[in-house]
């Protein structure tokens, strides 16, 4: 009877709005066994992050999480990493659409949610990551010089990650707004100077055709200046994927996310999840249909 009732617990995840921010990443899976008659399909996790969320120091982060009311994440499952997938997602097709802020990395599919009236914020971690590598494995001096911009656009983010969103812009308006217009100057001389079709003209373009997206975060002191925490949080779907290679099942799929989803809810949250899913199946036999959002990991408490 609790399995049967779980879904619908599940399904609740999806109440009210997330806010006025969104950050999103992928990892591929497998979606059934090879014993099913049908080819496997190859499925993606996603996972949303609602307002306010991001990357702090432990003790920093608990002191900022007491303060804060909502605290959740939603896992997804589906079948591919098309636009369509990211619509339905986060339901751009209906009178419920999503609307803010969506931070994710340089993948296209997400263009598509930028056509509903949501707003585009990309990832600053990932331009860095392709300078890291002209400098890791070729020794260049552009690797090297953009590096040293984008650790002190990261310094500031750690002075200031744990003050309110409003300090956070004021901040960022002052400091990372003047560093970036410099780099943003040294980048378009330094594509004027590099070889057509080299690796490191394909580092500048990949920050100078996104500087509007990756620089969003000056203009929202609540949107993070990278997406680290998500691509984080979803690693142990990749690493964990050898060990639990298939889902069964598209159904299979979307339920292991939605578990997963109340599962990391419920450690954000400060609870222990093997406590939290015990006491939850326990009371939900006999639990009102009408209160079942008092089982949701940022409203349960333990019975007393």
């Amino acid at each position: 009877m609790c399995c049967a009732v779980l879904p619908h617990l599940c399904r609740t995840r999806h109440e009210p709005s997330l806010g006025a921010y969104i950050q999103a990443d992928a990892r591929a899976s497998s979606g059934c066994s090879p014993a099913l008659a049908d080819p496997p399909p190859r499925g993606h996790w996603w996972r949303k992050r609602p307002r306010g969320w991001r990357l702090y120091r432990r003790q920093a982060r608990r002191r900022w999480l007491r303060q804060r009311g909502l605290r959740r994440v939603v896992f997804e499952f589906s079948e591919g990493r098309s636009g369509e997938s990211v619509r339905e997602f986060l339901k751009l097709d209906t009178p419920q659409a999503r609307q803010g802020t969506l931070l994710t990395d340089g993948f296209s599919g997400y263009n598509a949610a930028t056509t509903k009236g949501v707003t585009s914020a990309q990832c600053m971690a990932h331009a860095s990551r392709k300078f890291n590598d002209l400098w890791a494995n070729h020794r260049s001096e552009v690797g090297r010089k953009a590096r040293r911009y984008h650790q002190c656009l990261f310094r500031i983010e750690r002075e200031i990650e744990d003050r309110p969103g409003d300090e956070r812009r004021r901040i960022r308006q002052r400091k990372s707004r003047r560093v970036l217009a410099v780099f943003h100057r040294w980048l378009l001389e330094q594509r004027r100077l590099v070889p057509v079709g080299s690796a490191t003209m394909k580092a500048i373009d990949y920050s100078l055709k996104r500087w509007t997206q990756l620089t969003r975060f000056v203009q929202d002191g609540d949107v993070p200046i990278s997406n680290n925490w998500v691509e984080n949080h979803i690693r142990p779907i990749a690493i964990g994927r050898s060990n639990w290679l298939f889902a069964g099942s598209l159904r299979s799929g979307k339920r292991a996310a939605a578990i997963m989803s109340l599962l990391h809810s419920a450690r954000i949250n400060g609870h222990e999840p093997y406590a939290y899913f015990k006491d939850a199946l326990e009371r939900l036999p006999t639990h009102p249909a009408s209160r079942i959002g008092e089982l949701l990991p940022h409203r349960w408490a333990p019975a007393s």
